[in-house]
């Protein structure tokens, strides 16, 4: 669906600086929870009494909403930023997103 929402160039940023405009669906969220610990990640899902986390390395974690002791919205995609090491990379990248 990539051809019709987003136009070539688009891409090629979103690729190359994944935090320049991020969506609100997708931007990561750093939580601490009670016991100390620091987990950065995608919410997922979320209820009233807990939200999942996915986390940059594809692990899911539920988490008390009680176990949270703070919770920051950032502005930072979850995608990390260097994945494309060279021109052909990025335009089979390119290529493949656009294809219908």
């Amino acid at each position: 669906d990539a051809a019709r929402r987003f136009t070539p160039a688009h891409l090629v940023e979103s690729i190359l600086l994944p935090s320049k405009q991020i969506s609100p669906l997708f931007r990561a969220t750093q939580i601490l929870t009670t016991d100390g610990r620091q987990l950065t990640g995608l919410v997922v899902g979320e209820t009233a009494e807990k939200v999942d986390l996915l986390q940059n390395d594809a692990r899911r974690i539920e988490l008390l909403k009680s176990d949270i002791e703070e919770r920051l919205l950032l502005e930072l995609s979850p995608m990390p930023q260097g994945l494309v090491k060279q021109p052909q990379e990025l335009r089979d990248l390119v290529a493949y997103l656009l294809r219908g």
